[in-house]
């Protein structure tokens, strides 16, 4: 494959490399998951889990027995990324080292992408999409059930993880119990593993775009959006919102625009009766100060006002790694994290278009539709640059190598041995080798 340098070689017969290659494209998502909330005294009060270091040893695995190569586009923006990060910090007064380091390490996996099984006819169709959505289908499942369950036998077994485990083990500065409103006893739905309602929304979101660009399956829909309305969260909406249109747009499915405005119809004049009031009611949260919308999507605006465009210096250079924190606690407003504010504030404009170049490249060279792409390019621009979750989907997306040229070349070695099965054939028939054109 053009653009990738080999790694050593792995398991050597195609039922065992496919079932290795499987398993290492459903670790990433399955650790990030099922371990979203676990970590471990320091880390725990620094708000650090443990599910990143066991993606990074899954994919030094795979890189060490062959099951990976290092995809050279991706390898290039990194270093610029990575030089560019390292070099603005010479600029600075101060800066967390640990910061700088933890940066450079979550995204070397990106960097990485899984060999094609091109022996197999079947290779082309091996791709994340089929196991992401039966992870999606999974947890979808488990919301609805989560959040009926906490009618019946009570928020402390629905909600088991934040309820019996001793709060040393689980990561702090997460809102794993989240209300429905204010004063409510009816949490929103996490899927019992996800960190936050949010981050289970984004999930289902994107597992979603992925049916949809797929095999479109009614009963996993249904439970998808079934899911995504027990989570009451605005991000998850967004994420599918932008995913949609693309998918309309690019796909020409005029069916779904036709199906989004009938259920835009039935909501508008029965949405009270339903219940859909809430979601109304959040739409005005970007312009109210306190609320999760203007802390996500508002409030870092007014810090990089404040306290970074009037620095004439920073805004090319940044801060400095590990300094938005500090900042962030002075401003006028409460801002979330988002990896945006982040990277511009502490590395600087030229540190933000690198970061925004590698990111972007490497969800364009996996083999996800374009509809996904987008879904995942707003998931993670609205997470934290170090989003145990985001980190969980990108990697299980982007690690399978590109499908059509994989298709490609199966479809190239096919025609080669139809071409010397016919001249085998010919050459038994005659007894003289058939001419070939050149």
């Amino acid at each position: 494959m053009r653009g990738a340098i080999a790694a050593p070689r792995g398991p050597r017969t195609p039922g065992s490399a496919r079932t290795f290659q499987k398993v290492l494209v459903l670790l990433p998502l399955a650790l990030t998951i099922l371990l979203a909330k676990f970590s471990m005294p320091p880390f725990s009060t620094m708000g650090l889990g443990i599910a990143l270091p066991l993606v990074f040893l899954v994919t030094f695995v795979g890189l060490l027995f062959g099951a990976f190569k290092v995809h050279l586009g991706r390898l290039c923006f990194y270093l610029l990324l990575a030089i560019w990060v390292c070099v603005s910090q010479l600029f600075g007064k101060s800066f967390s080292l640990s910061s700088l380091c933890f940066l450079l390490f979550i995204f070397f996996p990106y960097v990485l992408q899984l060999k094609g099984d091109r022996a197999t006819p079947d290779a082309a169709a091996s791709t994340p999409a089929e196991i992401f959505t039966n992870v999606g289908f999974a947890a979808a499942i488990l919301g609805c059930v989560q959040y009926g369950a906490q009618f019946v036998i009570g928020p402390t077994l629905a909600f088991p993880i934040e309820h019996l485990l001793p709060k040393g083990i689980l990561i702090e500065y997460f809102n794993y119990l989240n209300a429905v409103s204010y004063g409510s006893s009816v949490y929103k739905a996490n899927g019992v593993f996800f960190l936050e309602p949010s981050f289970f929304s984004q999930f289902l979101a994107i597992s979603l775009l992925v049916e949809l660009s797929g095999k479109t399956r009614l009963l996993r829909i249904a439970a998808h959006l079934a899911a995504l309305a027990c989570t009451f969260s605005g991000t998850g909406l967004i994420v599918l919102a932008t995913g949609a249109v693309t998918l309309v747009v690019v796909n020409r499915r005029w069916d779904l625009a036709a199906l989004a405005l009938f259920v835009g119809l039935i909501g508008a004049f029965f949405g009270q009766s339903l219940g859909l009031g809430y979601f109304v009611e959040r739409s005005s949260e970007f312009a109210s100060v306190g609320t999760s919308g203007f802390e996500r999507f508002v409030a870092w605006t007014y810090l990089l006002r404040d306290q970074f465009w009037d620095a004439t210096s920073k805004v090319w250079t940044g801060f400095g790694a590990g300094t938005f924190a500090g900042e962030a606690k002075v401003a006028r407003y409460s801002v979330w994290e988002s990896s945006f504010a982040k990277i511009i504030f502490e590395f600087g404009l030229p540190g933000i278009v690198l970061y925004c170049t590698f990111i972007i490249y490497c969800i364009k060279t996996s083999a996800i539709a374009t509809p996904v792409k987008v879904g995942l390019v707003t998931c993670i621009f609205m997470n934290g640059a170090y989003s145990e979750t985001s980190a969980g989907i990108l990697l299980t997306l982007a690690l399978w190598p590109p499908a059509s040229r994989i298709a490609s070349e199966v479809q190239a070695k096919r025609i080669d041995a139809a071409a010397a099965a016919a001249a085998a054939a010919e050459k038994s028939r005659t007894g003289y080798e058939p001419m070939v054109n050149s």
